[in-house]
């Protein structure tokens, strides 16, 4: 009788210890059984991450350009200047050959010189036809009048010997000056300059702008 008592109380042991070692891996496989979190989400319950926001530059701070119409080409370009006038620069209308429009009563003009590189392979020209001028939310793009002021200070470059992309365009790893003027009332200021991505122009890193923030 004693024997057979000994070997209950084992098997008893042995129950209880294969119960604990059971109830442990029920707990272990619980915690191991929660929703993994999203590969490719962000914090707010894996939903897609915003795309990145336009790049910004500053006056004097260089940006990449590849202008792909007519085949490649690409710059480093900088916004240099930007200036406010009433009037063209009698130094530059010297130098112009040609008429341009008067501007309108409460009107300023804004004049921007535009450095650039030539960092590809063949010469190119780039013009700021396509750039705007913000005033806040508001854009001011350039027309025909404003474009044949900008030719102003382009020729005038252009009778100094001076390089610019303007009009023959610039050679390989060579430097040159290029303008653009536009009209915005009389009592704004610019905020913010735009180079979109227009008309066969890309920016660099395939963003859809450069917003060019002016002091």
């Amino acid at each position: 009788m004693a024997r057979g008592r000994s070997v209950n109380v084992f098997a008893a042991l042995l129950l209880a210890v294969v119960l604990a070692s059971a109830s442990a891996c029920s707990a272990d496989d619980k915690e191991g059984s929660g929703a993994a979190p999203a590969a490719d989400g962000n914090a707010e319950g894996g939903k897609p991450a915003k795309s990145p926001a336009a790049p910004v530059a500053s006056v004097g701070q260089a940006f990449e350009l590849l202008v792909v119409e007519g085949g490649p080409a690409a710059f480093r370009v900088t916004v240099a200047e930007v200036r406010l006038a009433a009037e063209i620069d009698p130094f530059m209308m010297a130098r112009f050959s040609g008429t341009v429009p008067p501007l309108p009563p409460g009107q300023q003009w804004v004049v921007v010189k535009f450095e650039l590189t030539n960092t590809g392979l063949e010469r190119a020209s780039w013009t700021p036809q396509h750039v705007t001028v913000d005033v806040g939310a508001k854009k001011f793009t350039m027309n025909d009048a404003e474009s044949s002021v900008a030719n102003v200070y382009n020729s005038a470059l252009n009778a100094d010997g001076l390089p610019t992309s303007a009009f023959d365009g610039l050679n390989p790893d060579l430097t040159g000056t290029t303008y653009g003027v536009w009209q915005i009332p009389a009592d704004a200021k610019p905020t913010t300059l735009t180079v979109p991505r227009s008309s066969g122009l890309v920016i660099r890193d395939d963003t859809p702008s450069v917003a060019i923030t002016v002091p």
